[in-house]
């Protein structure tokens, strides 16, 4: 997406971590990632690197100071990273119902919102329903950058 939206050419290295990744960054073997910014802040806070931008829709509380993609022009470059509660489809509904509760409830804690935030995330909840109908989108969104961009499996 980013790649696109720039119209810059680069070339992507796998990496097996984000250990690795971050050593050849601070080293200057390679000039550019895209990682957490959790991963990313003690360097940045340290002056060993700098954020050019963040992928959310907003600032964000980790690094107030970098402006977003969508504040320097790319507004299809709203990207979070999120995480989903999963059942097997064979669990009882009332045990997914009180899973669902459960996850709502914990999540609405100050203590877990707290140490999400450290950590540069939002602690959120949703239905299942409202589950299903956010990996839908973020398929249809997915399938079109895959399309878009002629990514093979290797």
């Amino acid at each position: 997406m980013l790649f696109r939206a720039a119209d810059v050419a680069w070339v992507h290295v796998p990496y097996s971590g984000g250990a690795p990744v971050v050593t050849s960054l601070l080293s200057g073997q390679i000039a550019a990632l895209i990682l957490p910014e959790a991963v990313l802040n003690p360097h940045r806070a340290a002056g060993k690197l700098r954020v050019l931008a963040t992928s959310g829709s907003q600032r964000s509380p980790l690094m107030p100071e970098v402006a977003s993609f969508v504040e320097q022009g790319y507004p299809e470059l709203s990207v979070m990273e999120w995480f989903a509660f999963y059942m097997s489809g064979e669990v009882p509904q009332t045990t997914i119902d009180l899973a669902s509760q459960s996850v709502r409830d914990a999540t609405a804690q100050p203590e877990l919102v707290r140490a999400f935030a450290a950590l540069g995330m939002t602690a959120a909840s949703s239905t299942p329903t409202e589950l299903t109908t956010r990996i839908a989108a973020e398929k249809r969104v997915w399938e079109r950058v895959i399309r878009d961009a002629e990514i093979r499996v290797q």
